[in-house]
């Protein structure tokens, strides 16, 4: 396959997204000081910001100290040094891309993207930092030097969504949302808060038996995400799809290598190197329980696109069903604890005719119904960051018992950070939920006394 053939699959859904404004020889600088490149947090960072500007950027170059040895990302991605790493990472999933190794910042680029304090002669557009689940960001100037640097993906990972975001945006000209000295809480989903919660996260994390429904995109973000943390536990991944090239510019574990496999079979390699059991089924979710019966997972998490599949999660009557569903620019993500929040059903009313490769529905009442056509727009920020959250919401619930967040978030990346919504959403009237007979089923499969 030659680059013309390449970028015309790869990106023909990131296209639709940027009109007539062209991003696809947008040059990027990812700048990482020596110190920041050394820590856990600058690793986690720098790599998931390449990682997703890969997916839409063809000329990235590296400013990072290469006699950095110790690595903390994913196994996937290892090579003998962090740069080397970083390196061989874009180019599996971009093999014509042009990424480069450099010494200094000089040089002219349409972006530049400062991770930590590395020395740049002149100011970068963007500049991220972390400190557990806090996240750290500036417009047109770096982040001022933090006093402590708490080791957490979550908050990590956050800084490097949302700057990607922020780069894109500035890339199609669209007024970016970061605000100068900016600090977010993966935690409660506060902004500039003066009393910020930040526990430590502990060196062993149980998340129990989860079962991972879609490994599309969001799916795909989950176990990326998953690969960064402490976790042990057992995953069972549902999913019937094989990886298209198309995919890879939003699916931050898979590369060019994976084209051709089953979903569920290239996540289950980028997982193998963790202390997850994971269980892949390469099948639709009826057919898993056809064959295996819903069983007792401690979580379900629907990634699916589809509101039939969403419907039989919800009628097989979990205990906790945490979702993620993007549409375009935006996505929402939601809790559904059993007899206590409104259901799945409330949510994704709707069934659509299952006879689209690709169907989509609408999230209503956050995103306007979509025209269905024969594939959505998507870019990889967006799914990304909606699957970090809903690994936040994941991990608050193991550790804490109970999120101290509301049951639903939404979020338009088009617009500024600030507008990041959060409800308590109830029972519809109406739904299935609200059947006295459907509570008296769902207590006896939870076993609780009416």
């Amino acid at each position: 396959m030659d680059a013309k053939t390449f970028y015309e699959e790869r990106d023909s859904r990131t296209l639709r997204l940027t009109e007539k404004t062209d991003y696809r020889n947008k040059s990027v600088l990812v700048a990482v000081d020596g110190k920041t490149a050394r820590t856990f947090n600058g690793q986690i960072m720098s790599m998931t910001s390449l990682n997703l500007l890969s997916r839409f950027c063809r000329n990235i170059s590296l400013l990072c100290d290469d006699d950095v040895k110790i690595l903390f990302i994913p196994k996937r991605f290892y090579n003998q040094n962090f740069p080397s790493a970083l390196l061989n990472m874009l180019r599996s999933i971009d093999p014509f891309g042009n990424f480069s190794l450099v010494n200094s910042g000089e040089g002219n680029y349409d972006k530049i993207l400062a991770v930590g304090e590395p020395q740049l002669s002149k100011n970068p557009d963007f500049g991220i930092n972390s400190d557990g689940w806090l996240s750290y960001l500036s417009k047109g100037k770096m982040v001022p030097k933090l006093k402590k640097r708490r080791s957490n993906p979550i908050g990590a990972s956050a800084s490097a969504c949302i700057a990607t975001g922020e780069i894109f945006k500035g890339m199609l000209r669209m007024d970016a949302g970061i605000e100068d000295n900016l600090c977010f809480s993966t935690f409660d989903y506060s902004i500039n808060s003066t009393e910020n919660i930040n526990p430590n996260l502990p060196n062993s994390i149980d998340i129990g038996h989860i079962h991972l429904v879609g490994c599309g995109a969001l799916g795909n973000a989950v176990g990326f995400f998953l690969s960064m943390l402490p976790v042990k536990g057992k995953a069972t991944l549902i999913d019937h799809d094989r990886v298209e090239l198309s995919n890879l510019n939003r699916y931050p574990t898979f590369t060019t290598n994976d084209v051709g496999k089953m979903k569920v079979d290239a996540l289950t390699d980028f997982l193998s190197g963790t202390r997850v059991e994971i269980d892949p089924f390469p099948g639709k979710y009826s057919e898993f329980v056809d064959k295996h019966g819903a069983g007792y997972p401690d979580m379900v998490l629907s990634l699916v696109d589809r509101n039939m599949p969403r419907h039989e999660i919800q009628m097989n009557m979990p205990s906790l069903i945490l979702y993620a569903a993007t549409g375009e620019w935006a996505f929402s993500i939601g809790r559904h604890k059993g007899l206590e929040d409104d259901c799945h059903i409330c949510r994704f009313p709707d069934v659509e005719r299952d006879d689209s490769e690709c169907a989509k529905v609408s999230i209503t009442p956050v995103i306007s119904p979509e025209v269905k056509e024969e594939f959505a727009a998507s870019v990889s920020f967006v799914s990304s960051t909606a699957a970090l959250f809903l690994v936040s919401e994941l991990l608050k619930i193991r550790l804490f018992r109970r999120s101290p967040t509301k049951n639903f978030l939404q979020l338009d990346m088009s617009l500024p950070l600030k507008t990041i919504r959060q409800y308590q959403r109830k029972r519809s009237e109406g739904c299935v939920c609200t059947e006295t007979w459907f509570q008296e089923a769902y207590r006896r499969r939870l076993n609780l006394k009416s």
